[in-house]
């Protein structure tokens, strides 16, 4: 596989952390960092969509052999939903119900 030249640019601290990354032997090159890093954020974005998928699979067959008769409760169901994505957006760590990360 060739590689293809690409331009990117970062804050200083992210250039920091690639350049202590490869003085400290961790890579032979910046490149190498760039290239880990896009290959773990590659495997994690298949997972979560596999995960996605698998997740939506199990709601649709639940849904169509449940019963369904009871009312919904839409606000805990918003509030569900504002959490999975608090959770993606800053890390499940921080997505607790602290008021001071509260978005």
């Amino acid at each position: 596989m060739e590689n293809e030249p690409v331009t990117v640019a970062f804050s200083e601290m992210i250039a920091s952390q690639i350049r202590s990354a490869v003085d400290a032997g961790e890579y032979r090159s910046q490149s190498d960092v760039i290239q880990d890093a896009l290959r773990l954020w590659s495997e994690n974005r298949a997972m979560s969509t596999e995960h996605d998928s698998g997740s939506l699979r199990q709601a649709w067959d639940a849904g169509k052999s449940g019963d369904l008769s009871g009312a919904l409760d839409f606000s805990a169901l918003r509030q569900e939903a504002r959490g999975r994505l608090k959770a993606r957006t800053i890390g499940p760590d921080l997505a607790s119900d602290d008021p001071q990360h509260a978005g």
